[in-house]
């Protein structure tokens, strides 16, 4: 007959395999839903990424604040948090200033020039076509991929007033969404220690105690996970599009800043979004300046080395610990599942995942190397018990046999 326990344990596992059915055989809707439900909490979310990002910046100024006599902790946030935010702003407002004119008139005169850059591009293809033939190479075959490169690139320059007015008819939301978001981004900084404290003591009241303490274990690990991947991610953007810029205008090719800040962009998606940038890059320039591809893709190629073995290492430091294995996987689901912003998002989501998992599986090990220790003292000491039993009663035939002998001497 089974126990209560096994019962209990029976039923969560059908509970659990109902749910996973029902999960696999509704997986759209679900992932509709969920979208839509975030989507709803876009300013919300947008505050506490923001408040993220600048929580580093706050508590810098905040102790450089406390170092004067007049400033205690209470005084010198108020100034701290409004230096973070000006500076914020400020970067937010110049990129746009002296980047959305720059980029516009870029693209413009890129849109305008495509018919000339079809002909450069064209008689590149030819060129690569007469040179691979001594290499007895079809030709057609570079043709071809000529062909289906600029059909791909006309459709999507034909898409563009779709995709801008698609784009424009979202920035009212956006703009709202980022404002409000500012708004209450400045609350959560200025009173966070108290909003933490009334939501663990909600949290606290409606949970048992073992349960509130594994969940302030898991709220923590989710703020110092994404509060890092944050700002590595930004800041690893901003270094790479900054060496891109740099070393691209130095080079002289076409386009600079509008491959700068798409390389910068795409390190937001991990390990593959630095090659979707490069590669974008690349087909600007074989359209507009064939010849410089070659000097391009070595110029991509040491940005990466350079980020991978200098920059990354040093901006990580162990802060998101996730394989590589896994990253790619929650990449690839993050991203099916979510679209871009799933993407996005996926990595610090795997982080806290994996770190959970590992530290349970360290718990369960511990306990079970503690439980083999005490087997194995127990049964160290029973043999202990066992051998000074059989030396007392060996001792005491000893002495019975030495006082028999004894007393048939006496006889």
């Amino acid at each position: 007959m089974l126990q209560k326990s096994d019962k209990k344990f029976i039923t969560r596992i059908l509970i659990f395999i109902v749910l996973g059915i029902i999960i696999a055989l509704k997986i759209d809707s679900i992932a509709k839903f969920v979208s839509n439900f975030l989507s709803l909490l876009a300013p919300l979310f947008v505050a506490i990424a923001i408040a993220l990002v600048l929580n580093r910046p706050n508590e810098f100024f905040k102790r450089q604040f406390r170092k004067i006599p007049y400033f205690n902790n209470q005084k010198a946030k108020i100034p701290s948090i409004i230096i973070s935010y000006i500076l914020f702003l400020g970067v937010i407002v110049g990129l746009f200033l002296i980047m959305i004119p720059q980029v516009m008139d870029s693209f413009t005169e890129f849109v305008a020039q495509f018919d000339n850059y079809k002909s450069s591009f064209n008689s590149t293809i030819n060129a690569v076509s007469d040179w691979v033939k001594q290499f007895n190479v079809d030709p057609e075959i570079v043709s071809n991929l000529g062909d289906k490169g600029l059909e791909i690139i006309g459709k999507a320059i034909n898409s563009l007033p779709n995709i801008l007015s698609s784009f424009l008819s979202k920035t009212v939301s956006i703009f709202s969404s980022f404002f409000l978001g500012l708004i209450i981004s400045i609350y959560i900084l200025s009173d966070k220690k108290r909003l933490k404290r009334q939501f663990m003591s909600v949290i606290s009241a409606i949970t048992p105690e073992k349960i509130y303490a594994k969940l302030n274990h898991i709220l923590n690990v989710i703020q110092i996970t994404f509060a890092n991947y944050l700002y590595i991610q930004l800041t690893e953007g901003l270094i790479l599009g900054f060496l891109y810029f740099i070393m691209m205008s130095v080079f002289g090719f076409p386009y600079a800043l509008i491959i700068s800040v798409f390389n910068g962009l795409s390190v937001l998606i991990p390990i593959v979004g630095a090659w979707l940038g490069g590669i974008g890059g690349g087909v600007i320039v074989l359209f507009t300046k064939p010849q410089s591809l070659i000097i391009y893709l070595v110029l991509v190629v040491v940005v990466q080395v350079l980020e991978n073995n200098l920059i990354y290492p040093h901006r990580v430091k162990d802060a998101v610990g996730l394989p590589a294995m896994w990253v790619l996987v929650s990449v690839a689901m993050g991203g099916g599942l979510f679209g871009f912003l799933g993407a996005l998002l996926a990595v610090p989501t795997g982080s806290i995942i994996y770190q959970l998992i590992s530290e349970g599986v360290d718990r369960k090990t511990y306990k079970k190397r503690l439980l083999d220790n005490e087997k194995l003292q127990e049964g160290h000491f029973d043999n202990l018990k066992n051998d000074v039993e059989n030396s007392q009663s060996n001792s005491s035939i000893k002495d019975e046999k030495l006082i028999n002998s004894t007393k048939s001497d006496s006889k």
